[in-house]
């Protein structure tokens, strides 16, 4: 892959290859992911012959061959002609959904679930049929509407409701999600979690990682601005509009800009956010318990005596073992 790469390369010396509008600054022409290789030009036929000539030159190097059948081509803001005469070149069918992520089959639907009710079976099989309808990006930003769900499954199932039963809920969820030294039972909220990996990202991007992912979004959102200050526009992406979301989210929540960044950087740790840290820093502050070292010194003692039966069974055992050996050796 690494002639492939090479050979793409240099296309930014060929006059008659143009990048991808939004990869221009980047000189992007390819991403390969293991078996997948992703490629971009502009949408027109030259660029795509430019591309489809350092395919077939590396075919007939590597002998490697593309699968007609599993390959497909996308456009944006690409006219009808020029979409049927790169059609006509190439031979590759038209993909469909460019923007969002393909269909796949939810594996929640034929998992048993045996700790769970009926009613909870249902509710995150909606949840996962939501999330094939919308085949929007997860990986960083989540729905505040799948977020509060997957908050009430948790609840509901803690509290033992359901859809023919009602109980009421004794302690409040953000009481339930705060640390056991503060009277809780340590459950992480995901609203609280989402917010936090968001704004871990927004970190990465205002220190300026080498990434190629922060390369781009410098290059096409932000445009010598900082990530603090600068504003969405209709056109954005909707994973773009989140995380400037969640940034404003972070600033009202902390009082301000200052009061965020001097947040988020007491988390860091040899210059990595430690995520767990900054969940706990953005959740409410309450009082530790006054049982809470009576608590600590209690865990310490069950940690202690786990240790301590492991290590009386692995010495019965070995003893078991000598005796066994001795028998066999009639002494």
């Amino acid at each position: 892959m690494d002639y492939l790469t090479r050979s793409l390369n240099l296309l930014e010396q060929d006059g008659n290859f143009k990048f991808h509008p939004k990869c221009g600054r980047q000189k992007i022409s390819h991403l390969i992911f293991a078996d997948d290789l992703l490629l971009f030009c502009k949408g027109d036929l030259k660029s795509v012959q430019q591309i489809h000539q350092c395919i077939n030159r590396f075919s007939q190097v590597s002998g490697l061959q593309a699968n007609p059948n599993k390959c497909a081509i996308f456009y944006g803001g690409v006219d009808d002609a020029i979409k049927e005469s790169i059609q006509n070149y190439l031979g590759y069918t038209e993909g469909k959904n460019a923007n969002k992520i393909p269909r796949c089959t939810s594996c929640m639907q034929e998992t048993k679930l045996p700790g769970l009710q009926p009613s909870h079976k249902q509710n995150l099989q909606s949840i996962t049929k939501q999330f094939e309808e919308q085949k929007t990006v997860i990986c960083w930003k989540i729905t505040v509407k799948v977020l509060h769900k997957v908050d009430e499954l948790c609840r509901n199932f803690l509290w033992g409701k359901g859809d023919l039963t009602f109980k009421q809920s004794l302690v409040s969820w953000d009481r339930v999600c705060t640390s056991k030294l503060y009277g809780g039972l340590g459950i992480f909220s995901s609203t609280i979690w989402n917010l936090a990996v968001a704004l871990k990202l927004l970190w990465d991007i205002h220190v300026n990682k080498e990434l190629l992912w922060i390369k781009w979004i410098h290059g096409n959102y932000l445009k010598h601005m900082e990530v603090w200050r600068v504003e969405t526009k209709a056109s954005d992406s909707w994973m773009w509009k989140q995380l400037i979301k969640a940034r404003n989210k972070g600033i009202s929540q902390c009082g301000g800009l200052e009061n965020l960044k001097n947040l988020i950087s007491s988390c860091c740790r040899n210059s990595k956010i430690k995520l767990s840290d900054l969940y706990h820093a953005l959740s409410p502050a309450v009082n530790k318990v006054p049982w809470s070292s009576r608590f600590s010194a209690y865990c310490q003692v069950l940690v202690d005596s786990a240790k301590m039966q492991k290590f009386e069974e692995a010495h019965r055992r070995n003893s078991s073992r000598v005796y066994f050996f001795d028998w066999l050796r009639g002494t």
